[in-house]
């Protein structure tokens, strides 16, 4: 990726001519597949064009586990974050740096949390190359020390929490929803236990993009917006339901990329605009009048939307109103003029 600046006085605005060629998000170019696209920087009425050629995009895959080397003999002195990160014998590129760090030590069965006068703590802080990905498991591989009891918590930045037992050796955890992990939090809660690798399965490549997810909530919306428009702009939020639900699974938005979600967040809703700005104004007036889940995280929703989903009841009555006034005046002025002639 690259970053682009702009030095203007006002709010920036960036957008890219093909978000699947390459995205924009507050100036950060990403490239997404060989091709060509324009970005653009605009404030007001004034904008400047940068061209973006693509030639080829490397595999962002990442390979390999986070395992932690071993000692002969327990080691009682505390680790600072180098330290831990020095003591992995593969995945440090993976993690950035380590904190909120309780009581770890170096130990014979990997990293040692915990002493006998307490529990231990800390937290990995993975880096960009690790957040790039979509993870969907992970195996925590993990050995009791002595005859100590407890367990080790896990709480993943995602929100989710794992509670393993240490003497089980390996617990495999399915995330409830494959996502982005920036932070992996463990903790001890009762003194000590070991960690000796960590292995993560990843959510493979997809080839479906914004645009994609676009037709898609344009399509399974269309028949009910325009039953509801049909019928005097009636309540369409039961039969919406279902479709939100659909809208969210494994085959729609958990589906794409992080960057094809990132063109959903940054997408200003337009009813006259392209195939996405178009969709983003519907999901927009959706969340916005019927309340339902703004599962694009990071979206900030527009509640001034203009599209026929908008109109009610409300939006005629001035009009009628004016329309009515306007009839008593003729009728008034044509009466006034017979009885004058």
């Amino acid at each position: 990726s690259i970053t682009l600046t702009a030095t203007a006085n006002g709010t920036v605005t960036w957008s890219s001519s093909d978000p699947s060629v390459a995205s924009v998000n507050n100036g950060k170019v990403t490239a997404l597949k060989a091709g060509n696209a324009t970005i653009t920087a605009t404030v007001g009425t004034a904008s400047a064009t940068c061209e973006i050629t693509v030639n080829n995009v490397p595999s962002s895959s990442v390979s390999g586990d986070i395992t932690f080397n071993t000692v002969t003999s327990e080691d009682g002195v505390a680790l600072s974050s180098s330290d831990i990160i020095d003591f992995m014998t593969a995945g440090s590129t993976l993690v950035t740096s380590v904190s909120s760090i309780t009581k770890i030590y170096k130990g014979t069965n990997g990293i040692r949390f915990g002493s006998s006068k307490g529990t231990g703590a800390m937290t990995l802080n993975m880096s960009d190359t690790f957040t790039s990905q979509i993870v969907k498991s992970i195996k925590f591989t993990t050995a009791v020390f002595g005859s100590d009891t407890g367990t080790l918590n896990v709480t993943l930045s995602n929100g989710e929490n794992v509670e393993i037992t240490p003497s089980d050796g390996e617990t495999t955890y399915e995330l409830t929803t494959p996502s982005s992990i920036s932070t992996i939090k463990f903790e001890t809660s009762a003194k000590r236990a070991y960690l000796s690798a960590i292995s993560f399965t990843y959510q493979e490549a997809s080839s479906y993009s914004a645009s994609d997810f676009a037709n898609d909530l344009l399509a399974l919306t269309n028949d009910i917006c325009l039953d509801s428009k049909n019928n005097n702009w009636k309540d369409v939020s039961s039969p919406l339901t279902s479709v939100w639900t659909t809208l969210q699974d494994s085959d729609h938005y958990q589906k794409l990329s992080i960057d094809e979600k990132a063109i959903l967040i940054n997408t200003t809703a337009n009813e006259a605009g392209t195939t996405i700005e178009q969709a983003m104004n519907r999901y927009d007036h959706i969340v916005a009048r019927y309340g339902f889940t703004n599962f694009i995280s990071g979206r900030t929703v527009s509640t001034r939307i203009n599209n026929f989903m908008v109109m009610d009841n409300h939006t005629f009555m001035p009009a009628v109103v004016i329309i009515s006034l306007a009839s008593i005046s003729l009728i008034g002025f044509f009466y006034l003029k017979k009885r004058n002639d």
